[in-house]
């Protein structure tokens, strides 16, 4: 179990997936008054099931929501606002104008995300601020600090600082946070091989872990990871992992790494015009 687990992490209240059957195999969807992190190699599906819990916690309560807004500071190159409205478009039960709830804020280094750390406690009070989504964490730390021993050791400083601060703001003001996280190859030997309930992690045919290390592993409460992978699809109905692309398709599957309010469980999830969705559960 993660080492900076606090009591309150327990907490009942989620925020809904949106897919009744992710719903079921996690726990009831994101729990509030803790840090969940998604982990997933690029293409998986991360930033789509972000966009789907900013648009599901406008929900009321009693539709699994938080009848609240968001708070998006994206590192990426560019936010996808079509996507958004897309997946907003095709759900009946949010009220007008779902993209106004949802507050964008462009980081370009990691600086910018300690200084919206630094001022944004009135900007969550005042704006019914429920979920708080970084996405994705790991291009601000990535390119902020170099290989030598000073920068590893500030950066794991910094790894504490801001998710101590995440998690005040996750207790004080019961909201969730949820951070995206990319993966790295996994080096045979390596500490971070066996972090969590799954000790080999195999993404596109490949061995991978989350990016970031063993400390940052310790700053966040929960964490899921999107795994991807090809499969022959043959006439006679028999699949087979492959890399080949002949007949494939490409399978996601969301999987629980640790959570201290969940056990070992996956979900295989597709993606189409309305979002993120579950299916094959175990």
């Amino acid at each position: 179990m993660n080492l900076q687990t606090p009591l309150n992490v327990l907490c009942t209240k989620k925020i809904t997936f949106g897919c009744p059957i992710l719903d079921r195999v996690f726990g009831g969807g994101i729990p509030i008054c803790s840090i969940t992190e998604l982990v997933g190699e690029g293409g998986t599906g991360k930033t789509q099931l972000m966009l789907q819990l900013a648009l599901n916690t406008q929900l009321p309560e009693a539709l699994g929501g938080q009848s609240g807004n968001s708070l998006y500071p994206n590192s990426e190159l560019s936010f996808p606002i079509r996507r958004l409205n897309e997946i907003a478009s095709n759900n009946p039960f949010l009220e007008d104008n779902p993209l106004d709830k949802v507050f964008v804020h462009s980081l370009g280094s990691f600086d910018e995300l300690l200084s919206i750390v630094a001022r944004v406690e009135p900007f969550l009070s005042n704006n019914n601020v429920k979920l708080i989504i970084v996405d994705s964490v790991t291009t601000l730390f990535r390119t902020e600090f170099s290989n030598n021993g000073a920068d590893m050791s500030r950066r794991q400083q910094m790894f504490f600082k801001i998710a101590g601060k995440f998690k005040m703001f996750a207790s004080k003001y019961d909201l969730v946070v949820v951070m995206t996280n990319q993966v790295v190859d996994c080096i045979s030997g390596s500490s971070n091989e066996s972090i969590g309930n799954i000790e080999t992690l195999r993404s596109s045919e490949r061995n991978v872990i989350p990016a970031l290390g063993l400390s940052w592993a310790n700053c966040v409460n929960t964490r899921l990871m999107i795994l991807k992978s090809n499969k022959i699809n043959c006439e006679d109905g028999k699949s087979e992992a492959s890399t080949s692309t002949k007949c494939s398709k490409t399978s996601r599957t969301l999987v629980v790494i640790f959570a201290p309010h969940l056990g070992p469980a996956n979900c295989d999830i597709e993606i189409n015009s309305d979002g993120v969705f579950g299916f094959n559960s175990s």
